[in-house]
């Protein structure tokens, strides 16, 4: 906006003529249409800010950005310090939630507004600090995508953000493909990788479907997979943790035998040759405390056997302390609970094309 637009835009919402307004300045009005390019004396500009009531540095901005020695805000105001105050709710003991409350120009006034306002209030404490405009880069860090197929046949994209890359991700940019898989019927119904390059979770999602399919390895879209109440929902992603870290396992363990097998073939009589070195296996991650490997309980959990059935003894009992109807597993009644069978769920890592044996990446132990 230059000094033209700002002049016209205050005399508008004052009511006012440009005539008015230049007699009350003491000048031609015909000279107020140069302001568009035109940058006045230092005197005049005070005094357009003084007439319109309205603060000098946007008369000044306004100024500059018309006669071109400004293009933005920003070029007036990157690498000026400013004072800031904030204040936190509650004492040093008992934080709350801290907010800004105000800016100024100078530390004085800002070191008096913080003391006063310290004084006359006892809910909240007061601090200050000066800032440098724009003097704070943003901090670095690592965006990473996890790009998820679906039986239904979509796929999508989430990213988080991270400090640093995660070390699973730091050798190639992306991770092992997980799978989820159903038995009844059998097929994998869920595929999700992290990657770096969000282009190349999606390239390897869309292989690793390809190639499922054509060994017929994939749930069809029309078999809808009943979701999961909440309190289903926490023990069962024990349960995925502890699957895909096995799964890790033994893939890694596999790779590290097929380079043992490379390294004897290739010892000749009297060879003294060292051992290529081998990765450590992943760290195993706690899983079910049952051989059946049946999810462990959670206070709530879907089965009369948890704590809440074994305080209530049936559902009839909880329906009454609750005052309506309540199907283990999640609340609500039958008309809004999905009471169909949960399906036993399967999770595992799929392993590269190349480590595959020759029935041509055929079901293994972890995804059968």
């Amino acid at each position: 906006m230059d000094l033209y637009q700002l002049v016209s835009r205050c005399l508008d919402a004052r009511g006012e003529t440009q005539a008015q307004f230049a007699k009350k300045l003491g000048i031609d009005r015909t000279g107020i249409p140069k302001w568009r390019t035109g940058l006045p004396k230092p005197e005049v500009l005070r005094a357009i800010a003084e007439v319109l009531e309205i603060e000098y540095s946007r008369v000044l901005r306004a100024a500059l950005q018309g006669s071109g020695y400004a293009a933005t805000a920003a070029d007036l105001l990157r690498g000026q310090v400013v004072h800031v105050v904030d204040r936190t709710e509650g004492p040093s003991y008992d934080r709350g939630d801290t907010e800004p409350v105000a800016v100024f120009t100078d530390a004085q006034t800002a070191e008096s507004f913080r003391d006063i306002s310290d004084r006359i209030s006892t809910a909240w404490e007061y601090n200050y600090a000066a800032l440098t405009i724009d003097g704070t880069p943003i901090p670095d860090y690592v965006r990473v995508y996890t790009t998820k197929w679906t039986n239904i046949g979509e796929i999508s994209q989430n990213s988080y953000i991270y400090a640093e890359t995660p070390d699973r991700l730091a050798d190639t940019g992306i991770g092992q493909i997980k799978a989820a898989q159903i038995r009844d019927p059998l097929g994998i119904y869920e595929l999700t990788v992290e990657s770096i390059d969000p282009s190349a979770g999606r390239a390897a999602i869309s292989a690793a479907v390809q190639r499922l399919g054509t060994q017929d390895r994939l749930l069809p879209p029309h078999v809808e997979v009943p979701g999961m109440s909440f309190t289903d929902l926490v023990s069962e992603t024990m349960r995925r943790s502890y699957q895909e870290t096995q799964s890790e396992i033994e893939s890694q363990w596999l790779e590290n035998r097929r380079a043992m097998a490379a390294y004897d073939s290739s010892l000749t009589d009297g060879a003294m040759t060292p051992p290529p070195p081998l990765a450590p296996l992943p760290q195993p991650s706690d899983g079910p405390q049952d051989a059946a490997g049946v999810p462990p309980q959670t206070p709530f959990s879907s089965t009369q056997s948890g704590f809440m059935g074994s305080l209530f003894g049936s559902n009839g009992t909880l329906e009454k302390f609750l005052g309506r109807p309540y199907i283990w597993g999640g609340p609500g009644s039958a008309v809004d609970f999905d009471d169909r069978p949960r399906p036993q769920r399967r999770y595992f890592t799929l392993r590269p094309e190349s480590e595959t044996s020759d029935t041509g990446n055929a079901p293994h132990a972890d995804d059968e």
